[in-house]
């Protein structure tokens, strides 16, 4: 589980260090997602990847005992992209947080309460 968690912060710190290319990624995620049928695949096929992994991370959990028997990986996975990229999208669109820390230690630590054996 601590993986999970670490990629959490991990993903949200490079957001919130003004990272060109992660910004550039969420930007154009965005219009592929509402306007651009040559990227939407790309990008579908992106987080149908980072997804897989999630699960994937959470099924070893379950088989470690790190994480709850009853997870439903997939499900998970959808909910852990679905809280990053939320928040992702929110940072790049406004200026950073002066609490920027708060924000990660409440999604880490939903992903974890999520997911706690």
């Amino acid at each position: 589980m601590s993986w999970l968690g670490d990629m959490v912060r991990a993903y949200l710190e490079k957001i919130t260090e003004q990272r060109p290319a992660a910004r550039a990624f969420l930007q154009m995620w965005g219009e592929a997602i509402g306007a651009d049928p040559v990227l939407m695949p790309l990008y579908a096929e992106q987080d149908a990847g980072f997804r897989r992994l999630i699960a994937q991370k959470i099924t070893e959990g379950i088989q470690d005992g790190s994480i709850r028997a009853d997870a439903d990986p997939d499900a998970m996975g959808v909910f852990v992209v679905g809280l990053l990229r939320g928040i992702a999208l929110q940072l790049i669109a406004t200026p950073p947080p002066q609490r920027m820390d708060a924000i990660g230690d409440e999604a880490e630590r939903a992903v974890r309460l999520a997911l706690r054996a």
